[in-house]
């Protein structure tokens, strides 16, 4: 009788301890095959030339986005499935995770048993998120898409910045800025520049700084975002498993 192959995990989590901890936690377990390494070395390396001999990567958030986007951009063959740990709660992160071909999203309270559900479910093709990233991304797909530009527009005015100064430091006519924090304001349900602000930032749909785990600063943002598939993205949320056993933190 054949012996089922171990699936091969590669940690690779910018929190040593977090790092440990997940490592020791899989070492226990007879079907994983588990090594690590450090994510830095990952980043310094381009996509094309990533080595991704492994069924599943366990991540940060900021290094589980850059893996996913290597393997869909690269030649590899076997690609990895990434599943992202983290206590980024942002939409924007989310979003991006999704966007870049995360298998899962996980908050760092997740229990070991959900952590080794997230990656079986992934090595097979399978969404595990949160029960929490489900419904924000849900809640996010059901409202009305805001664009890049509008994004870019959103950020300046999270910083307060006069539509003046929006329209010359994005290059656009002010006319045009006048336009989008009108649509902003529509879509946010909000009645001023300053409560788009609030809701934009307890949503977490522009990341403003780098702290911990956050994925990437306002300018990656608006560089690398470009307008989603709503529908393609609820297709793949639609057969999500919902890790209930995880914790938020």
């Amino acid at each position: 009788m054949n012996a089922v192959p171990k699936l091969k995990v590669l940690v690779a989590h910018n929190e040593p301890l977090i790092a440990a901890g997940l490592q020791a936690t899989l070492l226990h377990r007879d079907e994983f095959d588990v090594s690590t390494t450090e994510p830095e070395f990952l980043a310094q390396i381009p996509a094309a030339h990533v080595d991704f001999d492994v069924d599943v990567v366990l991540a940060d958030c900021r290094t589980g986005i850059h893996l996913a986007r290597c393997a869909r951009s690269g030649r590899q063959t076997a690609r990895p499935h990434i599943v992202i740990i983290t206590r980024d709660e942002s939409e924007a992160s989310i979003r991006c995770a999704m966007e870049a071909g995360a298998r899962g999203y996980l908050f760092l309270g997740a229990t070991p048993n959900a952590v080794i559900e997230a990656i079986r479910c992934a090595a097979h093709g399978g969404i595990a998120l949160d029960p929490f990233v489900a419904t924000k991304m849900l809640n996010s797909l059901n409202g009305e898409s805001i664009t890049s530009r509008e994004l870019q527009v959103l950020g300046l005015v999270m910083r307060g910045s006069s539509d003046k100064a929006i329209a010359s430091g994005l290059g656009i006519a002010l006319g045009t800025v006048k336009s989008h924090v009108k649509r902003l304001l529509a879509k946010l349900e909000a009645n001023s520049r300053t409560e788009a602000a609030a809701i934009a930032q307890r949503r977490g749909l522009v990341a403003t700084q780098v702290s911990g785990d956050n994925t990437f600063d306002s300018r990656e943002t608006d560089n690398r975002r470009r307008d989603i598939d709503r529908h393609a993205l609820r297709s793949r949320l639609k057969g999500a498993t919902l890790t209930a056993q995880s914790i938020r933190v």
